[in-house]
């Protein structure tokens, strides 16, 4: 059976490519983003890990947030940066999931959010279900 240390690892190798990395100007964090951090991060958190020992596969959800300062004078986000990084997660995900037979996922939605910890920031939230084998 996968525990979340298992589902972040698997989704951090998928999203820690070039492709992702070289538009992302912060790290890749799991579970949290550093409190006074206005890097721009992603963050990896999973929703729930369920596991059916009967058909050997295990579903659940996990948020990917990038996030990015606002827009100074404005306050609005960035939704230049936001929308790019988002693309470019998404197409990730898309190349892996064709390539993958243990491992797939379905994008569930995404949206801009302004943070609620630090109202400088604002981030893109994709929402992933996944089933894996176990």
């Amino acid at each position: 059976m996968k525990t979340v240390n298992d589902i972040i690892t698997s989704f951090y190798k998928v999203v820690n490519v070039a492709t992702v990395t070289d538009i992302l100007g912060g790290s890749i964090m799991r579970l949290e983003k550093d409190i006074n951090s206005t890097a721009q991060d992603m963050v990896l958190r999973p929703l729930s890990v369920n596991g059916n020992q009967r058909t050997g596969l295990q579903d659940g959800s996990l948020m990917i947030n990038c996030f990015s300062e606002n827009h100074d004078k404005t306050g609005r986000p960035n939704e230049t940066y936001l929308n790019s990084i988002t693309d470019a997660v998404l197409d990730t995900l898309e190349d892996f999931a064709d390539l993958s037979t243990y491992f797939t996922f379905e994008v569930i939605s995404q949206n801009i959010y302004p943070d609620a910890v630090n109202e400088s920031l604002s981030f893109s939230n994709i929402r992933v279900n996944y089933w894996i084998e176990t």
